[in-house]
C-alpha cells in the first residue's frame, strides 16, 4: 500500500488543480462560444454570398446579352451598310465594354461580313451553334474552348485555348425580314476574375460554378470537393440555404443559387456555390485554445511552487479563483480582446471576472465589480413585463438546459438603459454546477436600424395607399401580389377578386397573349424601371369599358424573391380630351384648305372680272376720249382721272393675283413683288436671295400660294409695323423641298405676343396656310432683336 502524500502535498497542489480547472473551463467556454460563434457565422455567411454571387452573374450576362440585341437593332448594321461601317460599330463596342473577344456580322449564309479586328471576315460560321440558334432569337451560349479563334486569341496562363461563352441576335430589317446574326463571344477569363471580385476570398470563402451537368466551369474547385459538392447537390437543397460538404477530416459549409434566369433560351442551368473550410474558420479558436494550454500549463507550475503560501487561504475559495484569474496575464489578455461584455461568475452569481468590455459597457470598473452579485452590477429587463424577474429565469434556464438567452433592456450604472442580448452558459454540470459564463451584446443600434426600417416600411405602405395612382405588385409569373385602393377604384374591382389573379385578368382579351413574355423578358433583363409598351396601354374595367393608362414597370427584389410592380395612371379622360382636339384640329386644318382654294377661286375669278370687264370700259372710255375733237382744262382733268382708274385697277389685280405666280412660278413672283415694294423710305432696303438653280423650279400649286402669301405678309409687318432696316427673303430647297424664310432686324415681338398681337390674324393666318399645306411653320422674335419666319415644306409622297 502507497503511504498517503502529506498535507502540505496537498495544500500545495490544490492551487495548481484549480489553475488547471480554471484553463479548462475556459477552454471549454471558447470552444463552445466562439467556435460555436464562428461556426454559425461561416454558415450563415455562404448563402447571402451564394445569393449575391449568383445575382452579379446573371446580371452582368444579361447586360452583355441585351447589350447585343440592342446593338442588333441599330441601324448602324442595317441591310446595305458598309462592312467598314459595322467593323467601326463592333469595334466601338469591345472597347467601351470590358469581357468582349470577338462580334462578328454574319449573312443569312453564315459568312462573316464584318468583325473585330478582322478576324474571320469572309469565313463561314454556319455550323457553328452561335450562327445556328442567332437565327432564330436572342441565344446564350454556355462555355466552351475557342475553335476557329484559338489561333489569334492569347491562350491562357496555364497554356490552354482561351474558353468562351456565345451570345446571338438575329438581324431583322424594318419589315421583320431576317437578314443576318450578330454574334459575340465573351471572354470566360472575364467572368473567372468576376467571380474572384464577388467571392471575399479574404474571409476564408471560395466559389466555384458548376454547369447543368455538374462540372466545374469556373474557380478552384478540386476533383474530390467537386465529387462532394455532386453528391451534396444531388439532395436539391433550397437555394441559399447552407448545407455541410465532406466528413470530419475535411468539414465545409456551401450555399448554392442557381443562375437566372432557370428556363427559356437564355438558360444556362449553372450553379454558383460558395463553400467555407470550418477548419480554417476555426483557426483562431484552435490558436487560442494551444495559447490557453500553454499558458495553464506554467500558471499551474507556477502556482504549484507557490501552493505554500497559498495553502493557509484555502477557506476563501471564490477568492482565490478571482485571484488566479487576475494574476493570469496571459490568460486575462486573451479574454479582454473578446469584442462582446464577458463576466464569469460562481454558482452564487458572485463576480469572478469581469473584461475591458464590462468595464465600457455597464461603467463599473473590475475593482469595482468583483466579488459583488452580476445581477446588481448588470441586470437585465423584460420588456412586456417590467415585474418578470428575467435575471433569476434565465440564469434558471441555463442552470437546467447548460445555455440561457435574454434579448430586452439592460441598465448601466449611471441608470441609462441600451437594448442588449444576454447568453448565459453554464460551466459544470446541471448537477454541480461550477458558475456561469455571461456575454452581453449592445443590440441598440440593430434595434433602432429595424425600428426606422419598419417605419419607412409603414410610411411606404401608407404612401401606396393614398396614391392616386394604382399600384399592383406582382411574381415574376405576374400573379398579383397587391393592390391599393387606387387600383380598385380605377378598375372597378376590389382587391380581393384580384389578389392571386392573373395580371392579365386587367388587360382586354386581344393583348393577354403577348403579355407573359413580355413581363417575362422585363424580369430576365435586370433592368430597373421602363415604360410599359410606349409609355401607355389600355386596362378592363369591370363593366367591360377600355381604359387608357399611362404605365411604368419596375422590379426589386425582396427577400431573394423578384417583385414587379406597375404605377398606372388613368389617363382615359386626357386621351379622350387629345383625340377630340386632334379631330378638331385635322377639321380646322380641311376647313382651310377649302378656304385657301375658295380664297384662291374668288381672287381669280374677281381679277379676271376686273380685267375683262371693268379694265375694257376704262380701256374703251379712254378711246373714246381720244376720238373726241377739241381740247380743254376739262378734258384734261378727265384724261388723268381714266389714266389714274386704270393704274388703281392695275394695282388691285396686283393684289388679287400674284403677278408671275401660275405662269413662272415662286421665285419670279417674289421678285416683282420685292420690286413693286420699291421706292422704299430712306434707310430701309429689302432683299431676295434665291439660288440660280431654283430661279426656273416649280412646286405644287398650292404650295407656292401658301408660300407667296406667306412672304407677302412677313414683308408687310416686317416693313410696315416692326420698324426694320433690312428684311431678307430667301428661298432653298429642290423638287420634293422647300425653305422660305424673311428675317428682318426690327423690334421683335414681346413673348405675350409670340402667338400673334391681339386682334392682329397676321401671324395666325400664316401658321393656317402652312398647317394646310402639311408644312412646319416657325416664328422666333426675341424682343428687341428682329424676327425670323421660317416655313419647310417636303413631299409626303
Amino acid at each position: 500500500m502507497k503511504p498517503a502524500l502529506p498535507l502540505s502535498w496537498k495544500l500545495s497542489l490544490l492551487p495548481a488543480a484549480v489553475a488547471l480547472l480554471l484553463v479548462a473551463s475556459v477552454l471549454a467556454l471558447a470552444d463552445r462560444l466562439l467556435g460555436r460563434h464562428l461556426e454559425d457565422r461561416a454558415k450563415d455567411q455562404v448563402g447571402p454570398t451564394a445569393l449575391r454571387v449568383a445575382d452579379a452573374f446573371s446580371r452582368a450576362l444579361s447586360r452583355r446579352v441585351g447589350e447585343v440585341q440592342l446593338l442588333a437593332r441599330s441601324e448602324q448594321l442595317g441591310p446595305g451598310v458598309p462592312p467598314a461601317r459595322m467593323r467601326e460599330e463592333l469595334a466601338w463596342l469591345q472597347r467601351h465594354t470590358a469581357g468582349y473577344a470577338w462580334l462578328g456580322v454574319t449573312d443569312l449564309d453564315g459568312r462573316v461580313l464584318a468583325a473585330t479586328g478582322g478576324l474571320l471576315e469572309g469565313r463561314s460560321i454556319a455550323a457553328r451553334p452561335v450562327f445556328l440558334h442567332g437565327l432564330d432569337g436572342p441565344w446564350l451560349g454556355d462555355l466552351h474552348p475557342a475553335v476557329a479563334l484559338a489561333p489569334p486569341l492569347p491562350p491562357t496562363v496555364d497554356g490552354h485555348p482561351p474558353r468562351l461563352i456565345d451570345i446571338a441576335a438575329p438581324l431583322i430589317d424594318a419589315s421583320g425580314r431576317r437578314y443576318g446574326v450578330l454574334a459575340a463571344q465573351v471572354d470566360g477569363q472575364w467572368f473567372q476574375q468576376l467571380l474572384g471580385r464577388a467571392t471575399p476570398t479574404a474571409d476564408g470563402l471560395s466559389g466555384t460554378v458548376l454547369s447543368h451537368t455538374g462540372a466545374p466551369l469556373l474557380g478552384t474547385s478540386t476533383v474530390e470537393r467537386t465529387q462532394a459538392l455532386r453528391d451534396a447537390l444531388a439532395l436539391r437543397p433550397e437555394p441559399g440555404r447552407w448545407f455541410e460538404v465532406g466528413g470530419r477530416a475535411a468539414r465545409q459549409v456551401a450555399a448554392a443559387a442557381p443562375l437566372e434566369p432557370a428556363s427559356g433560351p437564355l438558360a444556362l442551368g449553372w450553379q454558383i456555390v460558395v463553400q467555407q473550410d470550418l477548419d480554417a474558420t476555426l483557426a483562431p479558436v484552435t490558436a487560442l485554445q494551444r495559447g490557453l494550454v500553454g499558458g495553464g500549463l506554467l500558471v499551474a507550475l507556477g502556482f504549484g511552487v507557490g501552493g505554500w503560501r497559498l495553502s493557509r487561504r484555502l477557506s476563501q475559495p471564490d477568492d482565490l479563483l478571482g485571484r488566479v484569474s487576475a494574476d493570469a496575464p496571459r490568460l486575462r489578455a486573451m479574454l479582454d480582446q473578446l469584442p462582446a461584455a464577458l463576466y464569469l461568475s460562481g454558482p452564487d452569481d458572485r463576480l469572478l471576472y469581469w473584461n475591458s468590455a464590462c468595464e465600457a459597457m455597464f461603467g463599473w470598473s473590475a475593482a469595482e465589480a468583483l466579488g459583488r452579485p452580476a445581477r446588481e452590477l448588470a441586470p437585465f429587463q423584460d420588456e412586456a413585463d417590467p415585474t418578470d424577474d428575467a435575471t433569476a429565469r434565465t440564469l434558471a434556464q441555463a442552470a437546467q438546459d447548460g445555455r440561457g438567452e435574454f434579448e430586452g433592456w439592460c441598465r448601466k450604472r449611471d441608470g441609462s438603459r441600451f437594448w442588449g442580448d444576454v447568453l448565459v452558459y453554464r460551466i459544470g454540470t446541471a448537477e454541480a454546477p461550477g458558475g456561469y459564463a455571461q456575454i452581453t451584446r449592445d443590440l441598440s443600434v440593430r434595434r433602432e436600424a429595424e425600428k426606422r426600417r419598419r417605419e419607412r416600411e409603414a410610411m411606404l405602405a401608407a404612401m401606396i395607399q393614398s396614391a392616386s395612382d394604382a399600384v399592383i405588385s406582382t411574381d415574376v409569373q405576374g400573379r398579383i401580389e397587391l393592390v391599393n385602393p387606387a387600383a380598385e377604384r380605377i378598375f372597378g374591382r376590389p382587391a380581393d377578386a384580384l389578389l392571386g389573379r392573373s395580371l392579365e385578368f386587367l388587360l382586354p382579351p386581344g393583348q393577354r397573349s403577348r403579355h407573359g413574355a413580355d413581363m417575362a423578358a422585363f424580369a430576365a433583363s435586370h433592368v430597373t424601371r421602363r415604360s410599359m409598351g410606349a409609355g401607355r396601354v389600355q386596362g378592363l374595367h369591370a363593366d367591360g369599358a377600355l381604359i387608357e393608362l399611362e404605365a411604368s414597370i419596375s422590379q426589386v427584389r425582396v427577400n431573394e424573391r423578384q417583385v414587379l410592380t406597375a404605377i398606372l395612371r388613368d389617363v382615359t379622360d386626357r386621351v379622350r380630351a387629345e383625340q377630340s382636339l386632334m379631330q378638331s384640329q385635322l377639321e380646322l386644318t380641311e376647313l382651310t384648305q377649302r378656304l385657301m382654294a375658295q380664297e384662291k377661286e374668288t381672287t381669280r375669278r374677281l381679277a379676271q372680272a376686273l380685267h375683262d370687264r371693268l379694265g375694257q370700259t376704262l380701256a374703251a372710255l379712254r378711246l373714246g376720249l381720244d376720238a373726241l375733237p377739241g381740247a380743254g382744262a376739262a378734258r384734261e382733268r378727265l384724261d388723268r382721272q381714266v389714266a389714274q382708274a386704270i393704274g388703281e385697277v392695275r394695282e388691285v389685280l396686283a393684289e388679287l393675283r400674284p403677278p408671275l405666280l401660275d405662269e413662272q412660278g415662286l421665285a419670279a413672283a417674289l421678285d416683282n413683288e420685292v420690286a413693286a415694294r420699291y421706292p422704299l423710305p430712306e434707310g430701309v432696303d429689302l432683299v431676295l436671295d434665291v439660288a440660280p438653280a431654283l430661279a426656273a423650279q416649280r412646286w405644287p400649286a398650292d404650295v407656292e400660294y401658301a408660300a407667296f402669301m406667306i412672304a407677302r405678309e412677313a414683308i408687310g409687318n416686317a416693313l410696315l409695323h416692326a420698324g426694320a432696316a433690312l428684311v431678307r427673303v430667301s428661298i432653298d430647297g429642290d423638287a420634293q423641298r422647300l425653305a422660305l424664310e424673311v428675317d428682318d432686324d426690327g423690334s421683335g415681338l414681346a413673348p405675350e405676343f409670340a402667338g400673334g398681337r391681339p386682334g392682329h390674324l397676321g401671324l395666325v393666318g400664316m401658321r393656317e396656310r402652312a398647317l394646310a399645306i402639311r408644312a412646319r411653320f416657325e416664328v422666333q422674335a426675341p424682343p428687341g432683336e428682329g424676327t425670323s419666319i421660317t416655313l419647310s415644306w417636303e413631299d409626303e409622297r
